[in-house]
């Protein structure tokens, strides 16, 4: 951690300073933690990702590579989010303010304790996000490092048979198969494996920064381990979007404002509703004259204040909470779905590597071709990626799901994990600010 710590104010105006509050030692845990890359252990490219996928024999000069567990990824991403970390400054700052404060100082101190609730809130939303963002990262990295593999075995493959073709050509014989076309396939593949590349440099690098390492000029990769541990865990619909509705950080949020505003000043909620939309509560000018007027002027307007305020936290409340109900549905859609897909991908994996046993039994027995073995072990080689990317896309909906639902700053793997305010549990806001 980077502690930030503000200078104590040393002026004339020393003694009215510490009246209102503002004279304070402001000495911030916040900030991004100085991860490097020893933290992650080395390993070996070829430490298992996804089970039986032997490396081809053609292989590149690689990196070093450092091991990172999806675990991993998603506890780093959430204890980094920028945004996130610069939040919760913004409410470590305001709940030190009040407490140095001397007049109204229980007011001060009820009123950033809700700001802080309201920052959090957001802070949590915000690393929600974040997390997710990293393991979808994640688990394409994973994909690709894996398809690299299947397109050297694939490149491997046609070069030999490209290699056999020309030299039954040289001899004048009859060829099995097009060598013009085993050419062009080596072409496809050639491009393949330096787009692949790139893609894994691409990967990297935005990794890097989601989980804070510092750029440096050492050449280390990600390896991401569980890319291809698929979880069994049952999902029921219900359940989710109950937990949805239950944990999702904005619509706590929601709640609060709502619980505030029932309980507390309007005028507060108001502020706090610039967060959700900088159009909403806006004043002109001389905001505080403003309110003395209307208060004696119009002793209804404060009631008035209210309910517009309801009304528009009731209209953006049901929106969010659509929108998160929805996106959990379709998740769990995905997921069931994709659990099918699954299967029947790898059912074409062995019904193909069938075929390559059947193929190579009839080359070595003179019965069949070099081409029917190559055919075979291209289409082998073809269903291998395809079911890679099946379970990608598994993954990456089990990501979307929890996201969805708002889990992913919450989980109690993380440490520190980032807790829900102490409103949650029940406690509730009040202002000492006069008639309503």
């Amino acid at each position: 951690m980077f502690p930030r710590c503000w200078g104590l104010w040393t002026t004339a105006l020393g003694a009215l300073l510490v009246l209102t509050g503002c004279h304070t030692t402001c000495c911030f845990n916040g900030g991004v933690p100085n991860s490097g890359p020893e933290m992650l252990p080395l390993c070996d490219r070829h430490c298992e990702i996804v089970a039986e996928l032997k490396p081809s024999p053609i292989q590149p000069v690689t990196p070093v590579y450092r091991m990172l567990s999806a675990q991993q990824c998603q506890c780093l991403a959430a204890e980094t989010s920028a945004v996130a970390n610069m939040l919760d400054l913004e409410a470590q700052a305001g709940t030190e303010k009040a407490e140095a404060r001397k007049l109204c100082a229980e007011k001060a101190r009820k009123g950033a304790s809700f700001k802080a609730d309201v920052l959090t809130y957001w802070a949590l939303e915000d690393r929600n996000r974040s997390a997710a963002k990293a393991l979808d990262l994640y688990y394409r990295l994973g994909q690709t490092e894996a398809n690299a593999d299947i397109v050297l075995a694939s490149l491997s493959e046609v070069q030999s048979a490209l290699k056999k073709a020309r030299a039954l050509k040289a001899k004048g014989l009859q060829l099995p198969l097009d060598d013009t076309a085993l050419h062009r396939k080596q072409l496809d593949l050639e491009a393949a494996k330096v787009k692949g590349a790139a893609q894994i440099q691409q990967f990297n690098g935005e990794l890097r920064r989601l989980l804070a390492f510092a750029p440096i000029q050492t050449n280390w990769q990600f390896w991401p381990v569980d890319a291809f541990h698929v979880s069994d865990e049952p999902v029921d619909p219900e359940k989710a979007v109950a937990l949805g509705l239950a944990s999702r950080p904005l619509l706590l949020l929601l709640n609060l404002l709502e619980t505030e505003l029932n309980e507390g000043d309007p005028a507060t909620v108001k502020k706090m509703l610039a967060t959700v939309n900088g159009a909403l509560g806006q004043d002109g000018a001389c905001p505080c004259l403003k309110k003395l007027v209307t208060q004696l002027c119009s002793p209804d307007a404060s009631q008035c204040e209210r309910e517009l305020r309801r009304q528009q936290l009731a209209i953006y409340h049901a929106d969010r909470e659509r929108e998160v109900v929805e996106d959990i549905r379709q998740a769990v859609q995905n997921i069931l779905a994709e659990k099918t897909v699954v299967v029947l991908a790898q059912q074409q994996v062995e019904s193909w590597y069938g075929r390559v046993k059947q193929a190579e039994e009839k080359e070595s027995k003179g019965l069949g071709s070099f081409a029917d073995t190559t055919e075979a072990r291209m289409n082998w080689l073809k269903a291998r990626r395809t079911l890679l990317e099946e379970i990608t896309n598994l993954q990456r909906a089990w990501v979307q799901l929890h996201q969805a639902q708002g889990i992913l700053s919450l989980d109690g793997h993380c440490a520190p994990s980032h807790a829900l305010p102490s409103h949650a549990d029940g406690a509730r806001h009040s202002f000492c600010s006069g008639p309503s």
